[in-house]
């Protein structure tokens, strides 16, 4: 067996095959923080999938580091989006923990999983999310030191076209304020 080495903007795909070109560029991270998140959605960090790539079966996982300063019990909606344009996309994984009312650039951190369970231009896929805190009693950036979201049920993704496959946040009110400075997307597995 031999390895061949692409040239220089070469295609991994077609030297490697489809597998290792799906694990070494399904994967991405922010490199600034995306600071200052309120009442507008913002998108935290994106992968962008070529049309036909999603596989089914093929689960990445999506996380996020920040803080949370808040004056007010104000919903944190935290969402993980696949579609054509960003901020539009259907939400396979959610989760909205309450801010607490004390909250001083408390630490806080989401994972969402989102499994692609079939192709096609009406395929499908879903996921769970959750949001956890750090410190103890007051020192908590949500009144549940830990929230999860499961979904129920699959939404459709249409893989035939590229996607973007995205971690969005947005505060209730303009009282709480979200920072990431770090946030990654990864393909955990493909079958």
């Amino acid at each position: 067996m031999s390895i061949t080495t692409p040239a220089a903007g070469g295609s991994i795909d077609a030297t490697w095959g489809q597998g290792v070109a799906t694990f070494v560029n399904g994967r991405t991270a922010i490199t600034a923080n995306v600071a200052g998140i309120t009442t507008t959605q913002v998108q935290v960090v994106a992968l962008t999938v070529a049309a036909n790539t999603f596989i089914a079966g093929a689960t990445y996982r999506v996380r996020g580091f920040g803080t949370i300063t808040s004056t007010a019990a104000n919903a944190c909606t935290f969402r993980v989006r696949i579609g054509t344009t960003t901020l539009t996309g259907n939400i396979p994984a959610t989760v909205a923990p309450t801010a607490t009312t004390t909250a001083s650039a408390h630490s806080f951190e989401v994972e969402g999983i989102v499994t692609i369970r079939s192709t096609g231009a009406s395929g499908s896929a879903i996921g769970g999310m959750s949001a956890r805190g750090t410190g103890p009693g007051t020192a908590q950036p949500f009144t549940d030191s830990h929230r999860v979201g499961t979904s129920t049920a699959t939404v459709t993704v249409d893989t035939t076209v590229q996607n973007i496959l995205e971690l969005t946040a947005v505060a209730a009110a303009g009282t709480t304020t979200i920072n990431f400075y770090t946030a990654t997307i990864e393909l955990m597995s493909a079958p």
